[in-house]
């Protein structure tokens, strides 16, 4: 069994309750309190992001992926332009996978100009950080109390 990595502050019966279920289903648990708690902050980057041809903005839809650590039992989202859209632009592909973080950040041009960044992404995040982190204890809180109940009238998982 993977050790847990969960931290519940004042939620002592939530947590005994989370450590007796199985590995799978506290994965199961995190992965969805996680991906709940992503959704508002995938939301407002595609709001923010610079508008040139709409290729980002369409990349960014729906731009979240949730990875697991069996390992470690970390859950984690990760946010950004979705590698499978592309779009041509006079005449010429555009993968905006590709160039995000130069329009997060911004570049020096061909020419040797500096391009300034348009932030959209760090944006979205210091925005709805805690909106995030309370969608993602609700889930848990929930999932947690759920997963156990089945358990228990189930007599197992």
């Amino acid at each position: 069994m993977a050790k847990s990595g969960a931290q519940f502050l004042g939620g002592k019966e939530l947590e005994r309750m989370f450590k007796t279920l199985g590995d799978r289903v506290q994965r199961k648990v995190a992965r969805q309190a996680v991906s709940a708690a992503a959704t508002p902050i995938v939301n407002a980057d595609q709001e923010n992001a610079p508008e040139e041809s709409g290729a980002l903005k369409l990349a960014l839809k729906g731009g979240k992926k949730i990875k697991t650590y069996k390992d470690s039992g970390t859950v984690v989202a990760i946010i950004g332009a979705r590698a499978d859209v592309q779009t041509e632009v006079d005449g010429k592909l555009r993968k905006p996978s590709k160039y995000s973080h130069l329009a997060e950040n911004g570049h020096i041009a061909a020419d040797g100009t500096f391009v300034p960044g348009q932030p959209f992404l760090r944006p979205a995040f210091d925005e709805n950080q805690d909106k995030s982190l309370g969608i993602m204890k609700d889930k848990f809180a929930v999932g947690v109390v759920r997963e156990a109940k089945k358990a228990l009238i189930g007599g197992g998982s």
